[in-house]
């Protein structure tokens, strides 16, 4: 039985290890002012909404980025993208929300690039509404 213990223990500790690396790796794609950046957006665009909705926003911008095969800060300066607010510093839940989309966008659709708030837009897949968010699929 002792052996069954230590076993899972090791098993356990390797999978925090890797786990732990991995989402190392995932925060190492992106460049501090990046991130900084994408907090600035997230926080101007989901100023009231909620926590889910401020993590799903900040995977549409990532998502793009990746899609056009651009950085963020190419994503977001983009005319008639996004509105960057001087709102002061990001809060701690707008700083949270940007890691957790960073680790979980694979979590979401890789063609969900497009958001608007009170209504879908008018191209694209209806996907999720999240408060008075819309979120939609690139088809």
């Amino acid at each position: 039985m002792k052996k069954v213990l230590f076993f899972i223990c090791v098993l356990l500790a390797i999978c925090c290890k890797v786990n732990a690396e991995n989402r190392e790796d995932k925060a190492l794609e992106y460049e501090e002012k990046e991130i900084l950046l994408l907090e600035r957006v997230t926080m101007s665009e989901t100023s009231i909404e909620s926590y889910e909705c401020k993590v799903a926003t900040a995977v549409t911008i990532l998502k793009r980025a990746k899609m056009y095969n651009k950085s963020i800060e190419a994503v977001i300066y983009e005319p008639w993208q996004y509105s960057i607010a001087d709102n002061g510093k990001p809060t701690e839940e707008v700083k949270k929300a940007v890691q957790d989309a960073i680790l979980t966008e694979s979590n979401y659709p890789d063609n969900m690039i497009y958001f608007r708030a009170d209504r879908y837009h008018s191209f694209g897949s209806p996907y999720k509404q999240i408060g008075g968010h819309y979120f939609s699929l690139e088809e």
